[in-house]
């Protein structure tokens, strides 16, 4: 036994790092979420990074031509817009040449910066506390932060750019500690990178800068000594490349989307002030609920205060240098959730950067510890409880994990440890995509029925700029920014190539606007029905069920409700139930079906107007276990025409049409007719005649 722990003390800590990183990975079931699509939680954001990447895969190789999914730039011909530095994105797409589009290649990659970040995390902590199973568990503890788990296995910049601030700090750790000028240009190239990647990632550099002014203005003779920054002139023209850097990049950006006319991502402020009071008190109990336990559950949170609480007290036996960097990040956080009070809404990534602030103050108290009293750094009850915490944060985030990625909307306590928060689990329960449901699995349908990744396409019931485009895999348009049933505008996506047109909200079906765009069906797939822009009809079969004017039999198996009409009535007469009419099994499936459409006319007569209860014309979906999907119409006095479109089923669906009828009135039916048209995938034969 002695033998083994002696074996086991001699393995550097940085090999526990590495284990305790893996061993959190499995825990949040990374292996998992690297095969799994993007999810609901903030998708629009998560899809304009992933159609960055796409875009740099199947366009340019040039690292200034950053475009998108959506058509929305030059005058809605091309996809040209400019946000952050795409460098995450550029070394994506470019990988994604080599080994084929990818998510979750792209996934692995952003965990890997992680896990380097990480890394640097850990070497500093090292090299401050000389304490290698301290900086193992401080290093690990900011990988139990939830907001921080979900993001370093996604798709956005603000991980990675925290990633590159921690790099930073390593190599000024080294640089304070050893004074080799190489050490301070690459600090300033990656706190740099990190402001490019995302410009509040830039918090870290204007502490720093916060150091260098102070010692250049009041640093004079032996005091030098102690300074950071002895090499001055050095310091000062490579921290300004670092800033013309940024401020270059950003400034062509703007340039950028000048010349295209369109920009895909919010470069401005949230402040509150401009937010009304009902907003304020949304935002306030939006953050303090849910957004601050995304960040760290409440026993960091204590640790946390009480570290700031010992440096308050100890004042004077911390160096003014420290003081200025904690103090700097402090007050910037607190204007930077002043100036972005809006993004305590729902915007847990917004706060990925500021917590540069607690990672500094968490060291910096350590170091306080080491300097002051050793004895408890070293101490094993000390490192035990640390190790605690740690254990416990990871089993919180772990369930965070959970919850963000369950989309059932069906959690409950007793399928969750009792280790969230009040307010997280309908929070949670709200996720959604939103409509799009069927999106995440569609493109290889969209294949096999003809629709070309190249084919452009319009999708109704997206506002965000990306998300069902990238979803699909198709370039095109969406809601964002346009309104796409102005008169024209459906014309002129034609010209610029718009291929076929989507959606899953069954009123466009009746949306008088959209009639000459939806002759050519080409098939339902789940939810989403999918139009022919270009006039290529499909191979379809149409027949004629049933025609009550014209005495053709209705020869399915029904059911009618009817009472002899008064003489002054035509057609059908039925009683006041609740379900006067049902017509089954109508022949909408069948080998090589894309898609089918039902299409019932006819002339409603009530015998009195019917109260708030509405009677409805419905077609249900069924299979042996369960109903399909349920859709219909109002009933209302008068001529109506109704359009039912439905997906192909397997075997054993059926279809049945009926009347709901809960007013308690009697009505009439006039030349009621029901037409089924059934349009058959490409290179299908014609399964039946036609029949009229």
């Amino acid at each position: 036994m002695q033998k083994a722990l002696q074996v086991l003390r001699r393995v550097d800590a940085k090999w526990w790092f590495v284990l305790g990183f893996f061993l959190m990975c499995c825990a949040y079931e990374a292996g998992r979420v690297l095969n799994i699509r993007p999810q609901p939680h903030h998708l629009w954001r998560q899809t304009d990074c992933i159609s960055l990447a796409w875009n740099y895969y199947d366009t340019t190789w040039n690292l200034f031509k950053p475009a998108i999914h959506n058509q929305f730039a030059d005058g809605h011909a091309s996809g040209r817009s400019a946000g952050e530095f795409p460098l995450l994105y550029y070394v994506v797409g470019i990988t994604w040449r080599i080994t084929g589009p990818s998510e979750f290649l792209y996934r692995l990659i952003v965990l890997l910066i992680h896990f380097v970040g990480s890394l640097a995390l850990f070497g500093a902590v090292r090299r401050i506390t000389n304490s290698g199973s301290w900086a193992a568990m401080v290093a690990l503890l900011f990988f139990s932060s939830p907001v921080i788990v979900y993001f370093s296995i996604s798709f956005l910049t603000d991980v990675p750019a925290l990633d590159m601030a921690l790099i930073g700090w390593w190599y000024l750790v080294r640089y304070v500690q050893e004074r080799r000028r190489s050490l301070w240009t690459w600090s300033v190239a990656f706190f740099s990178l990190a402001m490019l990647l995302k410009v509040t990632a830039g918090m870290s550099l204007v502490a720093i800068s916060g150091v260098l002014i102070l010692e250049t203005l009041f640093s004079r003779g032996k005091s030098r000594e102690a300074d950071l920054f002895p090499h001055r002139r050095f310091a000062w023209t490579a921290l300004l490349i670092g800033y013309a850097m940024v401020y270059a990049w950003y400034a062509y950006a703007a340039w950028y989307n000048g010349v295209h006319g369109a920009k895909y991502t919010f470069n401005d402020l949230w402040p509150i002030w401009i937010m009304t009071p009902e907003a304020m008190d949304w935002a306030w109990r939006t953050g303090c609920d849910i957004i601050v336990f995304q960040v760290f559950d409440t026993s960091v949170w204590v640790l946390l205060g009480t570290a700031f609480v010992s440096l308050v007290l100890n004042a004077r036996q911390f160096p003014w240098r420290a003081w200025v960097l904690v103090l700097s990040l402090i007050v910037g956080s607190a204007l930077y959730t002043i100036l972005w009070f809006n993004a305590l809404q729902d915007h847990d990534y917004y706060f990925i950067n500021p917590m540069i602030t607690l990672v500094v103050l968490l060291v910096a108290f350590l170091w306080w510890l080491g300097r002051q009293h050793p004895d408890i750094l070293r101490a094993r009850w000390a490192q035990a409880g640390m190790g605690v915490l740690l254990v416990l944060n990871v089993a919180y985030a772990a369930q965070n994990m959970q919850m963000r990625y369950d989309t059932s909307g069906r959690m409950t306590a007793r399928s969750l440890w009792p280790i969230y928060h009040e307010a997280e689990l309908a929070y949670w329960n709200g996720l959604d995509y939103w409509g799009m449901g069927d999106l995440p699995t569609i493109e290889p349908r969209l294949r096999e029925l003809g629709v070309r990744k190249e084919d452009k396409v319009i999708f109704l019931d997206d506002q965000a700029i990306n998300s069902a485009l990238v979803l699909m895999g198709n370039r095109g348009w969406t809601g964002f920014g346009l309104d796409l049933l102005a008169l024209g505008r459906i014309d002129e996506l034609i010209t610029h190539g718009a291929h076929y047109l989507l959606f899953t909200e069954r009123k466009w079906l009746d949306d008088p606007r959209l009639a000459s765009y939806l002759t050519a069906p080409v098939a339902q797939v789940g939810g989403v029905r999918i139009f022919d822009l270009t006039g290529q009809h499909r191979p379809m079969e149409r027949q004629l069920v049933f025609q009550q004017d014209q005495g053709r039999p209705l020869h399915l198996t029904h059911r009618l409700d009817t009472v002899p009409c008064p003489s002054e009535e035509k057609g059908w007469c039925f009683l006041p139930s609740e379900y006067p009419l049902d017509v089954d099994g109508l022949p909408m499936y069948g080998a090589g079906v894309a898609y089918a459409e039902l299409f019932v006319t006819g002339t409603m007569h009530w015998q009195k107007v019917p109260g708030a209860k509405v009677a409805e014309l419905l077609l249900a979906e069924d299979d042996e276990r369960r109903q399909l999907s349920l859709s219909g119409y109002a009933l209302k006095e008068g001529p109506f025409a109704f359009r039912y479109g439905l997906p192909p089923r397997a075997d054993g669906a059926r279809t049945k049409l009926f009347i709901s009828n809960p007013s308690g009135c009697a009505f009439a039916l006039d030349g009621l007719k029901l037409e089924v048209v059934r349009y058959l995938e490409p290179g299908k034969a014609m399964a039946m005649g036609s029949s009229q």
